[in-house]
């Protein structure tokens, strides 16, 4: 290759590996918002279902959205209360997020 193929090319792979992760978890975000949530316009307890085992960091990161209330059945399904609407889609945009319904109960 040529030097400034070369250039562009490692640009273009540098863009990817910074945004690729954020971009693509935005993409997948409204698949994983329940039914409801979308309408819901105050703060409200939602079940966050994950694909991973929670770890601490996981719990860490979801408290940035609204208050940890426990886990609800599966160790994977983590209660938050009070988040903000608009803070449901990026919660779905977590890759480690299947899914955000509004909690029952």
């Amino acid at each position: 290759m040529r030097p400034p193929v070369r250039l562009v090319v490692g640009v273009v792979v540098v863009v990817l590996l910074v945004a690729g992760e954020p971009a693509l978890g935005w993409l997948l975000a409204p698949g994983k918002v329940g039914d409801g949530l979308a309408q819901v316009d105050s703060e409200t307890a939602v079940v966050v279902q994950l694909a991973v085992e929670p770890q601490r960091f996981h719990v860490e990161r979801l408290s940035q959205f609204g208050f940890y209330g426990g886990r609800e059945g599966d160790p994977r399904r983590i209660r938050l209360t009070r988040v903000r609407p608009d803070a449901v889609r990026e919660i779905a945009s977590l890759l480690w997020v299947q899914s955000v319904e509004i909690a029952q109960g």
